[in-house]
């Protein structure tokens, strides 16, 4: 069976390699940012396993289709480390860009701020209502130290304080809400932030490396005409091919047992093709 590329498959190599060099460049410049110089170890493995993993992956169906199942078993699992190594590599560069983001847009609200302070100062006075109690100016303990009123009472406004801060950042959220306006509030600003970020990795890492399996194993042709010898004539071929090979060997004719137990075939089929040979 011939495998041909018609130019689809050949575009659509090229589109899931430039997925793939998209992918390594952002990730390769975010790993030079962090470490300062081209000649590190972090800046190659990068590149390596990016290109690895989806040289892996077309590997491994090459080797299935060839039935060499451990191969490609190995393959396979060698791709599925590439993927979640070049996975987490994306998602600690796209997730940190947009922490960095967010957090300068809520250092920069005074609502954030002024509940910050509020949370902080009641969360101290928890904490001290906890370990140390209250006392006046003669040093005599007013409340003992535990977890009591004055306690419940800190703890309760920092939580508010808490709940305040985190219902403000999603109002500061503005693609967190256009997410969850576009799901009908299925997908909450919460969750829109946390998992926005992953879609632009998964996007490129999957479609790369599948598009270029997909252009590489190319499109299966049935030849227009089946010539392949059947029958008699086929084992009169091999008969032939093999006389010739065992006369370059071995510099002499083989005997019907020879033939018989090479090819798998009666003494009597040998040695009327090998007359017919001779």
């Amino acid at each position: 069976m011939k495998r041909d590329y018609p130019p689809f498959y050949v575009f659509a190599s090229c589109i899931g390699f430039l997925c793939i060099a998209v992918d390594l460049a952002s990730n390769t410049e975010f790993i030079l940012e962090q470490t300062k110089t081209l000649f590190d170890s972090s800046v190659a493995a990068v590149v390596a396993v990016g290109i690895g993993g989806t040289i892996a992956l077309s590997a491994a169906m090459m080797a299935f289709r060839n039935v060499a199942p451990v191969t490609g078993v190995m393959l396979l699992i060698g791709y599925f480390a590439a993927v979640t190594f070049s996975l987490s590599a994306t998602l600690d560069r796209v997730a940190s860009q947009r922490d960095v983001k967010m957090e300068r847009i809520w250092s920069a609200d005074p609502e954030i701020q002024r509940l910050v302070k509020v949370r902080d100062r009641m969360e101290y006075m928890a904490t001290r209502e906890a370990t140390e109690g209250k006392r006046d100016r003669r040093g005599r303990v007013i409340s003992p130290a535990g977890k009591g009123a004055a306690y419940d009472a800190a703890f309760a406004e920092a939580k508010i304080a808490k709940d305040l801060i985190a219902k403000r950042k999603s109002e500061l959220d503005s693609l967190g809400k256009r997410i969850s306006a576009m799901t009908g509030g299925y997908v909450t600003i919460e969750q829109a932030s946390v998992y926005q970020p992953c879609i632009l990795p998964v996007a490129l890492l999957i479609l790369g490396q599948w598009l270029v399996a997909f252009g590489l194993s190319g499109r299966k042709v049935k030849p227009e005409f089946d010539v392949s010898l059947t029958g008699r004539a086929a084992d009169h071929d091999k008969v032939l091919r093999f006389t010739r090979q065992f006369q370059a060997t071995h510099q002499r004719q083989p005997t019907p047992s020879e033939v018989r137990a090479a090819l798998g075939m009666t003494a009597t089929k040998a040695r009327r093709h090998l007359r017919s040979v001779a």
